[in-house]
């Protein structure tokens, strides 16, 4: 589990608790239904994460955090001698 969504669960855990819903009781307060939208924004990571974990960290570009696999966008952009994909073939 990485870092961001460890933070992210214990946050939602203490919300709950804050709430009076603890994780064993069932069926006293509902939980509301967070739509695919917003559960794929609340698992990306963010630009500062991507710019920590990065070598280089002036290869990292806005748009590389909607990648399928971000980490490894960034090792391929990392490799030496390669050619980056000019932005006119985009």
């Amino acid at each position: 589990m990485a870092k961001g969504e460890e933070v992210k669960a214990v946050e939602e855990k203490t919300k709950k608790e804050e709430n009076g819903v603890k994780e064993g009781d069932k069926g006293v307060k509902s939980k509301k239904n967070v739509s695919k939208r917003k559960r794929k924004m609340m698992t990306r990571m963010t630009l500062f994460d991507l710019k920590l974990k990065s070598r280089r960290p002036d290869l990292v570009e806005n748009w590389d955090i909607t990648a399928n696999d971000p980490l490894f966008l960034l090792e391929m952009k990392q490799i030496r001698n390669s050619v980056p994909v000019p932005r006119h073939w985009g």
